[in-house]
């Protein structure tokens, strides 16, 4: 496509391809925003326990509802925060993940 000048947006993940791709085309990158990002894990043992969790993740996605899942998901300490919502709009956001 030969694009130059790209502003390259990313959250989470799409955040670490944002910073891998300017790193390996800086010229062609004029800004990057990023969104709960980081360079991603850099010891051994905490890739080794990530793995180890995205399986149980995977595992209980396999072996259950959405429902259930988004139960667990919504019960992470990323989430903690929404705990401080009001009952009705915390149980607003869970209804609309599980409709999805």
């Amino acid at each position: 496509m030969n694009l130059t000048n790209i502003i390259l947006v990313g959250y989470s993940m799409g955040g670490r391809l944002t910073l891998d791709f300017t790193f390996a085309f800086p010229e062609k990158v004029q800004a990057i925003v990023l969104e709960s990002s980081s360079f991603g894990l850099t010891t051994k043992i905490e890739k080794e326990e990530r793995i180890i969790n995205d399986k149980k993740i995977a595992e209980l996605i396999s072996k259950s509802s959405i429902e259930d899942f988004i139960t667990y998901w919504m019960n992470i300490p990323l989430f903690n925060s929404l705990k401080s919502l009001s009952k009705k709009k915390y149980e607003k956001i869970v209804k609309e993940k599980k409709s999805i």
